[in-house]
């Protein structure tokens, strides 16, 4: 993270970003079409993923060797729950359900693309710098987050997606939702080491949405106490991340009660 290759990359998801952007524009091109697209898209990130992070492994039970991916790589953090989103939003045929929907998603969408190109954690966990340019995943993590980035940015210049005060809410709850899941989840799929019944220290545990362990060295914690403390700081950083995506919004709530 943050070498030149990273930087390269920066930029030229920025470069496909606003030239995907504008050719949407001038093709008037409608949510419907664009959701397809988005949906291709996210169907080729995943094989891309299934292909690059799938292993045989023996299978003791049955002897047969058998097709493993581990429960790091299932598409359970914010940027990857919104495919989904994607798919239901374009079968749906219930149009007020899709913008609904949509609009929910938009700073989703901005925020996790933003994020992941900008601090890609695939070059901590995955691959290493050297490799920005000739391994296959950080291909397929730099451009669907531009995919995101994109229907983000056209969700909010299409015309067709009305969003308000409610909205916001709605995004926020949708979030919040995702955190606890997710901290069940990260429990239900770690590994955990018993002495006498009691849970001495785990082997394993994921990390979906940054709620079971720090996502950067000064954000850490050591107790529930501190835990607690860093789930506030985590979530208020996200209403205020949120409440930037609906300034529009939000400011005309205030000029309507002034």
């Amino acid at each position: 993270m943050f070498s030149t290759n990273h930087f390269i990359w920066v930029a030229i998801c920025i470069v496909l970003t606003v030239g995907i952007v504008f050719f949407c524009r001038e093709k008037r091109l409608s949510m419907e079409k664009a959701l397809t697209w988005a949906c291709i898209m996210c169907l080729l990130s995943e094989s891309v993923k299934v292909a690059t992070y799938s292993e045989v492994i023996p299978n003791i039970a049955t002897g047969n060797p058998t097709i493993y991916i581990g429960s790091q790589h299932l598409p359970l953090h914010m940027c990857s729950i919104q495919i989904p989103l994607i798919v239901f939003a374009r079968l749906t045929k219930n149009k007020d359900l899709r913008n609904s929907l949509l609009g929910i998603m938009y700073p989703l969408c901005m925020i996790g693309g933003i994020t992941a190109i900008a601090m890609p954690s695939v070059f901590n966990t995955t691959i290493s710098a050297s490799e920005a340019f000739t391994h296959p995943i950080a291909y397929q993590t730099f451009l669907y987050h531009v995919v995101l980035l994109v229907l983000g940015i056209y969700i909010r210049l299409s015309g067709e997606v009305k969003m308000n005060r409610m909205t916001f809410v709605k995004s926020l709850l949708m979030y919040y939702t995702f955190v606890v899941i997710s901290i069940y989840v990260n429990s239900a799929l770690a590994a955990p080491v018993y002495e006498n019944g009691v849970v001495k220290y785990l082997e394993f545990a994921p990390n979906f949405m940054f709620t079971s362990s720090k996502p950067v060295a000064f954000m850490g914690f050591d107790s529930k106490g501190t835990w607690a403390l860093y789930m506030l700081s985590y979530l208020t950083c996200v209403v205020l991340l949120f409440a930037l995506f609906f300034v529009k919004e939000l400011c005309a709530k205030k000029e309507q009660e002034s």
